[in-house]
């Protein structure tokens, strides 16, 4: 073969030479009485149970598995998610094994690439291999192939490339392009469009290798060739595929602009009315036709390889390298209760880009995928999560969508008489397991059957709960003062702050074991952290800050309305009754004016106004009708002071966008990143510093508290402990490296 495969190259050069890294590593242990890779407890190797975490986002599941220090160990070798900033975040805190490692443990990638089981192994493996300590893997995959493999896609991607690159400079084609309003670029749906099929962009469509499968591999894992492998001729089913791919997306953009808009989605139709015409010209046909080759001939040459490998694949991952346990669950927000009546009016206003008539919304249809990587991976146990909205019943264009049904349905469907696994579900608040916060969650665990008993999944659940709340204060102490975000002086993220150790005995239990959790030492070092990142918060407006000032702590935007009020009622009676007397159309008009303010939200007029004058400002935004008319809608907890005495309300992805709904309980700002990170109970040595405000702050609302994970697998490793669920835990017993990749 003449590709030499650059991971296996420097992997081998790592087994018989001491690299300086190496040499460095070594230096720190005899420096240091503690020992470098103090994340590894003293037990036997064999205990060590791989983790593979779908939709991992920042990492919260695995979080609590990996730092879980009980009788078994839990690594997590894969995580995968499809928001470049979230893996960012996990890949600063999952390492892989350092400068013999050519892949990342932590994956940008689309759970809808994979369609069947032995591509997903084979994804599984070359990445283990990758981001692992793997040479002799890495050997076997390229006894079937691999190498070859990658530089067939490698050259398919390069030959369409140079094509699309040609036509997008001819003239008619740049013409044709300039007709279509440079917003229409900016669209959500126009984004998905162009994401899914795979191309940078229109106006330079070259293909956006890290947005399709392979395309990471190709970049890490392969030198140049000296010699081009044949690309072979795609295959006419897949054609055909791609084909009706193209329609399909084409017609949801046509969909979309038949559609009339509001506000600033009001111009939206005629953008996308312009999009259609150009990908209807004779200049865009020829890269469609063009796109259409590429894909199948992608389709075609991983279909080939997978098949013909097939039970190769399989005996190799089955054999030494499978995955014990699969953690994640897919974007919540089709089944969230905020989250529907959002889709529904962007769906009514053609811009909504996640569309899917079966399951209402197409993020929804991802716990198919998810099922399908259980399929191809086979574990022993997994673990569902979603938000609890997800077992409530969901209205779809074509009928009830049941989803924990549907879940299990699909669940059963891969039984067989090897592969069966006993599930069951329920929801849980995290403030219950020592999280404070007030968190409801939708969790599923299934678990293998075979030794382990049918009530095995219903035993899951005999989870031990906290006897009292830990209170907001508790995950707000210890923190040094904050800093206000400034892109310009220099304080975002990467911002350090001191943290100091705060501990008392006499503390209720369940408050000690939250503050042990976060205060733990760092993995690496095994030092307690003397600093941490990202305590950092917006600068409020002066308006919002002041009317927070008139707020007591525990109490929201809503809770100010007074509807109930008997003596709003008499105003509203006497001012009616005013208006019928007076003759004058100037005094009507003025009664009927202020008959218009005296409504539920009078209190918070009278306060909004207050301060505008007290305090001099310039303005008062929240005087607009939209804020006040909010205050009884299901928008109407936009703001709120939280209390310190109590747990937290559920930090949300929102957070990203808007803080003010979760205003610190004393100072006058709202939650910091850390603070945030604090009430999702991630430890202080987890650090944020690799991506933006906005980013972090959804990250975060998006993750699972990684203490109710711990909780988690502390339970699975009691129940191993029982039962035997894991038959090949000693498998990776030969490969201490899979125990150091999280250094």
């Amino acid at each position: 073969m003449s590709l030499r495969h650059r991971g296996v190259a420097r992997l081998a050069k790592g087994c018989g030479t001491t690299t300086p890294a190496a040499a460095k590593r070594e230096q720190s242990k005899k420096a240091s009485p503690v020992n470098y890779y103090r994340s590894l407890p003293e037990r036997p190797l064999q205990d060590t149970l791989r983790v593979v975490d779908l939709f991992c986002g920042a990492g919260g599941l695995s979080c609590g598995f990996d730092n879980f220090n009980g009788a078994r160990r839990f690594k997590t070798v894969l995580g995968i998610d499809n928001d470049p900033s979230a893996i960012k975040i996990f890949n600063r805190n999952f390492r892989s094994l350092g400068d013999r490692a050519s892949l990342p443990i932590g994956r940008v990638a689309d759970m809808t690439w994979f369609q069947h089981p032995t591509e997903i192994r084979l994804f599984y493996l070359v990445h283990l291999a990758g981001s692992s300590f793997h040479p002799e893997l890495f050997e076997r995959l390229n006894e079937i192939g691999l190498s070859e493999f990658l530089a067939r896609i490698r050259n398919i991607d390069k030959k369409f490339s140079s094509l699309a690159a040609e036509i997008s400079q001819s003239d008619d084609y740049v013409e044709e392009l300039s007709r279509v309003p440079p917003q229409t670029f900016t669209l959500a749906l126009v984004k998905a469009f162009v994401n899914r099929l795979g191309v940078s962009s229109f106006s330079r469509p070259l293909a956006s290798t890290r947005s399709l499968p392979w395309g990471e591999e190709c970049e890490s894992l392969l030198e140049n060739a000296e010699g081009e492998p044949a690309l072979g001729f795609p295959n006419r089913e897949l054609v055909h595929d791609m084909e009706q791919e193209w329609s399909a997306r084409f017609n949801e953009i046509q969909e979309a602009a038949g559609k009339s808009g509001r506000g600033q989605n009001s111009n939206n139709s005629k953008r996308l009315t312009r999009l259609c015409e150009f990908l209807s010209t004779d200049a865009f046909s020829r890269l469609k036709e063009a796109w259409i080759d590429w894909r199948a001939s992608r389709a075609s040459v991983r279909a080939e390889f997978c098949l013909e490998n097939k039970s190769q694949l399989e005996e190799l991952y089955f054999d030494r390298y499978r995955a014990h346990i699969v953690l994640g669950g897919p974007p919540c927000k089709g089944f969230s209760r905020i989250g529907r009546p959002v889709i529904q009016s962007l769906r009514d206003q053609g811009v909504h880009a996640w569309s899917h008539k079966e399951y209402g919304d197409e993020r929804n249809a991802l716990m198919v995928q998810y099922v399908l990587f259980l399929e191809a991976l086979q574990p022993e146990v997994f673990l569902f999560e979603n938000v609890s909205n997800f077992q409530s019943a969901l209205k779809t264009p074509n009928g009830t969508f049941d989803a924990p049904a549907l879940l299990v349905e699909l669940i059963e469907e891969l039984a067989t008489d090897k592969l069966t696994y006993h599930v069951s579900h329920q929801v849980i608040n995290a403030r219950d397991y020592a999280v404070p916060q007030d968190r409801r969650r939708f969790i599923m665990f299934g678990a293998k059957a075979g030794a382990a008993p049918h009530n095995i999944a219903s035993k899951f659940f005999e989870l031990k709960s906290a006897a009292a709340d830990v209170p907001l204060r508790v995950a707000l102490t210890g923190l040094s003062d904050p800093q206000e975000f400034d892109p310009k002086g220099g304080i975002k993220t990467d911002h350090s702050s001191a943290v100091y150790d705060v501990w008392d005995p006499k503390l209720p239990p369940e408050q000690r074991d939250y503050l042990s959790w976060v205060q733990q030492p760092d993995p690496v070092s095994g030092v307690r952290p003397a600093a941490t990142d990202a305590h950092i918060f917006r600068k409020p407006r002066d308006d919002d800050r002041v009317f927070a000032s008139f707020v007591a702590p525990g109490i929201r935007w809503m809770d100010l309305k007074v509807d109930r009020s008997q003596t709003l009622q008499d105003l509203r009676d006497g001012i009616e009754a005013a208006i019928e007397e007076v003759q004058s159309s100037k005094t009507k008009h003025a009664l009927e004016n202020l008959l218009g303010k005296v409504d539920g939200s009078l209190m918070l007029r009278l306060l909004l106004e207050h301060t505008k004058e007290r305090f001099k400002l310039p303005e008062q935004h929240l005087l607009l009708e939209g804020y006040l008319k909010n205050g009884g809608s299901t928008h109407g907890d936009w703001f709120e002071r939280l209390s310190a005495t109590k747990p937290c309300r559920t930090i949300v992805a929102h957070i990203g966008k808007d803080t003010y709904a979760y205003w610190h309980p004393t100072e006058p700002r709202s939650l910091t990143i850390r603070e945030a990170a604090r009430v999702q109970s991630f430890p202080d040595f987890f650090r944020f510093d690799v991506s933006g405000v906005v980013d972090t702050y959804s990250a975060i609302g998006n993750a699972v508290p990684p203490l109710l994970s711990r909780l988690f697998a502390a339970r699975i490793s009691e129940l191993a402990e029982e039962i035997q669920i894991f038959p090949h835990e000693g498998e990776c017993a030969n490969h201490k490296t899979d125990l150091l990749s999280a250094s």
